[in-house]
């Protein structure tokens, strides 16, 4: 697994956005109590979920946090915040192989939830505190060591600045296991505890545990997380924007054309971006040419994604030539749509490194041998290991 250089600022969502529950404390996963000034909380958003019904109490977060190991922060912004503000936080990864430590990154409380970027099952995962030496690189030490990044990350850890986040996840035997070689061992040198988002099992299922794990459990819980159709309409014309993200996922309900509609007109991108990738309804022509044409990159990235519309030759040449690298591979990885020779050798000689590989995953790419020769030598592992298993698959051996 790679570390990228993902900015926040190129998904149009801020990274940082603050969390209603910052004044927690992390610490006991349940043994807290969620204190709310019920006061002017209309029924709208309570039923949405972004507080607990009961009003002053976490106890279902509580229940759902014990159930899973989580802090009951990460549970509450789960609950509350909209996924792509939880997903944001994923999109910005300093690449391992860089001249210099990137430091230019948002911070969190710890137990702050974290949500894989990309997939439409992404893991949870959570801000948690370690000691480097109970955390085990995947990956052999090397020369890391004498490298300027690695000794400027430990002159940095030893004036007190604060790396990036490192990415931790504890598998089945309990070890801690990071692919964030450089600012773990750096840490271990300057004699300094390292913050990372950190990635569990799932004991009921024994697989990663998932964004989808977690907000099940919750609505599991809140049988009546829906409302009259009135409330549902209400909800989604309210004039605070995280209410609205929360009921476009009430359940219970269709949503009129309408209501569509206005949900693809939103003034705000984030929910404009919730509607462009709900799975309740069948977009028009009109709603697909607005939407792979909105301003806003997450926006154009959901609509890109969609499997319910064909895109037209112009659709799909000016998707992949969208001036961000997140959109560009969106289009790349359609495989409804046949390309050609030239946007094949386009896509496979762009900048970003997930464009790169999204072509090199399609199906009907047939490498040539100089791309293959190129692709083997890719600057990114990733898209090495995908050129090496086309070759792999073909017993392709170029230059033999």
């Amino acid at each position: 697994m790679n570390i990228r250089e993902q900015p926040a600022w190129d998904w149009g969502i801020a990274a940082n956005a603050p969390s209603p529950f910052t004044s927690l404390k992390h610490g006991d996963h349940v043994a807290f109590s969620l204190e709310l000034n019920d006061g002017n909380v209309d029924r709208l958003v309570k039923l949405a979920g972004l507080l607990n019904t009961q009003g002053t109490e976490a106890g279902d977060a509580a229940a759902v946090a014990d159930r899973f190991g989580l802090p009951l922060l990460a549970v509450l912004e789960i609950a509350a915040q909209p996924l792509e503000v939880l997903r944001a936080r994923d999109r910005y990864q300093p690449r391992s192989n860089s001249g210099q430590p990137a430091l230019d990154c948002p911070r969190f409380p710890l137990g702050s939830a974290h949500v894989m970027a990309f997939g439409d099952d992404p893991y949870v995962q959570f801000l948690d505190e370690f000691d480097p030496h109970q955390v085990q690189p995947s990956e052999a030490e090397e020369n890391v060591r004498s490298t300027a990044v690695y000794q400027r990350y430990v002159e940095l850890a030893r004036t007190g600045v604060e790396p990036p986040y490192t990415t931790v996840f504890r598998v089945a035997s309990g070890a801690l296991v990071t692919p964030c070689r450089r600012r773990t061992l750096a840490a271990r040198e300057a004699g300094t505890t390292i913050k990372g988002w950190l990635g569990i099992e799932n004991a009921e299922t024994g697989l990663p545990l998932k964004y989808k794990d977690v907000r099940t459990a919750l609505e599991d819980l809140q049988p009546d997380l829906c409302g009259t159709p009135e409330e549902i309409d209400s909800g989604l014309q309210h004039v605070n924007e995280n209410v609205r993200m929360r009921w476009i996922y009430a359940r219970g309900y269709t949503p009129s054309p309408e209501q569509i509609e206005r949900g693809l007109t939103d003034g705000d991108e984030t929910v404009r971006g919730a509607w462009a990738c709900s799975n309740r309804y069948t977009p028009t022509e009109a709603q697909i040419d607005r939407g792979i044409k909105d301003w806003n990159e997450h926006v154009r990235f959901h609509f890109a994604r969609r499997q319910d519309f064909v895109p037209t030759d112009a659709q799909f040449e000016a998707g992949l030539t969208d001036e961000r690298i997140s959109v560009r591979a969106a289009w790349a990885a359609r495989e409804d749509v046949v390309s050609t020779n030239e946007q094949r050798s386009r896509g496979l000689a762009d900048g970003g490194w997930r464009v790169r590989l999204a072509w090199a995953q399609r199906a009907d790419f047939v490498a040539t041998d100089a791309q293959m020769s190129a692709g083997l030598e890719d600057s990114d592992e990733d898209v090495r290991e995908a050129f090496e298993e086309i070759a792999a698959a073909h017993n392709c051996h170029p230059g033999m």
